[in-house]
């Protein structure tokens, strides 16, 4: 009986530490937080943003063109290379000067609104799957819109950065 009790007081004193040690665990992010130590906004750590974002974007149309020699997980292949995308670009957005976010503030916000359309796209995608379209079209749709997508979206990233003067050392 006494071994007993033991036994039952050790799990409940296991049971205590568990759940207060949980309730103190940090939930995971998608994203990792951002550094305490803010990015360099010298016109060379811009204009490197700006290739690395350029990169992120060719990648993306390049999955979505060579995606079709994959035999499964094409889909998210290309969804990769857009959470890719959202991060390079957030760290081009990072490496900006207060006075270039503002100038560019309009054209910001339409570019992050036009990732969350790519990003829609797949959901779109998974709905026309379950509602029983055929997976080669819908995957040859999905393919076919974010590669136009991806197009654009960097036309507009390019008119922006040359709009917010990026990368050039008369800010």
């Amino acid at each position: 009986m006494k071994r007993l009790c033991s036994l039952c007081c050790l799990l409940v004193s296991l049971l205590v530490v568990a759940v207060s040690w949980g309730a103190r665990a940090q939930p995971s992010f998608a994203v990792p937080p951002p550094s305490p130590v803010p990015p360099p906004t010298t016109p060379k750590a811009q204009r490197n943003a700006m290739m690395a974002v350029r990169a992120q974007a060719d990648w993306l149309r390049s999955a979505t063109r060579t995606s079709t020699s994959l035999a499964t997980g094409a889909d998210s292949v290309m969804w990769r290379r857009v959470q890719s995308l959202r991060r390079t670009y957030g760290a081009f957005k990072a490496s900006l000067t207060p006075l270039q976010l503002q100038t560019g503030a309009n054209e910001l916000a339409e570019l992050d609104a036009g990732l969350d359309i790519l990003e829609q796209l797949f959901q779109e995608y998974h709905l026309d799957l379950a509602a029983g379209r055929r997976q080669s079209q819908a995957f040859n749709d999905l393919r076919r819109v974010v590669d136009a997508g991806a197009a654009l979206w960097l036309q507009d990233f390019n008119q922006m950065a040359n709009h917010v003067r990026a990368g050039s050392a008369l800010r």
